[in-house]
């Protein structure tokens, strides 16, 4: 009796929980941006009125790096939702994050994320072809607790809740399990408004269920492709001055011995050292990576600012004396020998620069251009060396060679000449006269 008295309550209770679940999942709001390439952003969620726990479906094409949702009219103060491939390639890291600007937000343990599956999920929290140019998509499922009441908004009531959106580069991939692991700029941005009113279920919670339409939300406003050029400017004037304005300074110098063209080329190399620097400072700003001026490259960049002034100095101090003065000084020898270290220095931190921006790739081509740019300036100087001594040889020449006369140096261990042992000929004055040689009288013949 018991037993079947049991049933009927089991059956309601069944009931009564498929009920619940499906007035959280008809609870929704959703918004939905469609790509240009036929591709979908999708932000879906339910919130549980009583515990504020947000429920949240979050998917994007499997291409970008990493998507994001935050809840706000801007980055400031905003809580974020950022999902991106995990290490093994296939499953979703969910990585909650505080903006505090238009900098790289920052991972904030006080807010909690929990993954779901599961309850009719689909695909949950698992990325669908993980390649640039990938059709499919990465999905990310879960809760967060309190999330209605955190932020730069709380999600109550309201029919215009706004919130903001973006997704990631194509390059540099993403694959990462931390959950503070180095976000890239985002390619591209909106914001957009959801009637969280629709959203609210009285009691418990769950993750809105597909196929997704937009609902409850509105259009996206502000969209903006977001082509940042400053890293790649920086880059590749850093390139042109380590690679081929320096080097062509010294040239100018060594080879063809052109001191005004060479004073010229260096200027102008640091004026564009200078302008990339402060290109890379600001830029440097914006990512939690290199925010703090830290970073190897940083550090050395700094130095090299430092020393690129000095050898300017030095140049200038010890040209002005050997004008006057027309010799050599200390200055001049650290000048020589300071200016090739800076430049290997330099190019060496472009290695590392890849490295700070996650653009490793680029390592090859740019070695490339170092190889190819070392190989012209050797083969220049080589060169110029190679006529030098042969003109040298040259000048040397021969005495009466159709005489068959020995070379002009003389014999081989002949001492040199007198005009190269700077002796001044004089005139000869004996302090002893010779004694005269008179022829003696002519005497007259007598005559018989």
């Amino acid at each position: 009796m018991s037993f079947l008295f049991r049933i009927p309550v089991l059956l309601l209770s069944l009931l009564l929980t498929f009920t619940s679940a499906q007035s959280s999942n008809n609870a929704s709001a959703v918004y939905v941006y469609d790509g240009s390439d036929s591709t979908q952003f999708v932000f879906a969620i339910n919130i549980d009125k009583s515990t504020g726990d947000l429920y949240f479906h979050l998917s994007s094409p499997a291409g970008n790096s990493w998507v994001g949702v935050g809840i706000g009219e801007e980055m400031k103060n905003a809580a974020m939702f950022i999902a991106y491939p995990a290490a093994n390639g296939h499953d979703v890291t969910i990585s909650p994050r505080m903006g505090s600007g238009h900098t790289e937000p920052t991972y904030d343990s006080n807010i909690k994320i929990d993954k779901l599956s599961g309850n009719g999920l689909t695909g949950a929290n698992t990325i669908d072809g993980n390649d640039p140019g990938s059709t499919g998509n990465i999905v990310a499922d879960g809760v967060c607790r309190g999330c209605a009441k955190m932020g730069s908004g709380t999600i109550e009531a309201s029919t215009t809740q706004p919130f903001i959106f973006a997704v990631g580069p194509v390059f540099p991939r993403m694959a990462s399990d931390s959950l503070s692991a180095d976000l890239s700029r985002h390619m591209l941005y909106g914001q957009f408004t959801m009637d969280t009113t629709a959203a609210l279920s009285d009691s418990g919670g769950a993750v809105p269920l597909g196929p997704y339409q937009n609902k409850d939300a509105s259009a996206a406003t502000g969209t903006t492709m977001d082509n940042d050029p400053a890293p790649r400017i920086h880059g590749i004037v850093m390139s042109v001055v380590f690679i081929l304005a320096f080097p062509l300074g010294a040239v100018l110098l060594r080879v063809w011995n052109k001191v005004k063209a060479h004073i010229a080329i260096q200027v102008i190399g640091l004026v564009l050292f200078c302008m990339a620097f402060a290109g890379g400072s600001v830029v440097s700003m914006q990512y939690n990576r290199s925010k703090h001026f830290n970073s190897a490259h940083q550090v050395i960049g700094i130095l090299l600012l430092i020393a690129l002034f000095a050898q300017l100095g030095l140049g200038a101090y010890n040209h002005s004396i050997y004008k006057r003065t027309q010799q050599k000084t200390i200055f001049g020898k650290i000048h020589t020998y300071l200016g090739p270290i800076s430049m290997l220095v330099g190019i060496i931190n472009g290695y590392l620069g890849f490295r700070l921006a996650g653009a490793q790739m680029l390592a090859i081509p740019y070695s490339i251009l170092v190889l190819v740019f070392a190989v012209i300036f050797l083969c220049i100087r080589g060169v110029s060396h190679f006529r030098r001594r042969k003109k040298a040889e040259k000048a040397e020449g021969y005495q009466y060679p159709m005489f068959g006369g020995p070379p002009a140096g003389g014999p081989p261990g002949a001492p040199p000449p007198y005009a190269q042992q700077d002796v001044p000929l004089q005139r000869f004055e004996s302090s002893q006269s010779l004694p005269r040689m008179d022829s003696p009288a002519v005497q007259p013949r007598t005559m018989v």
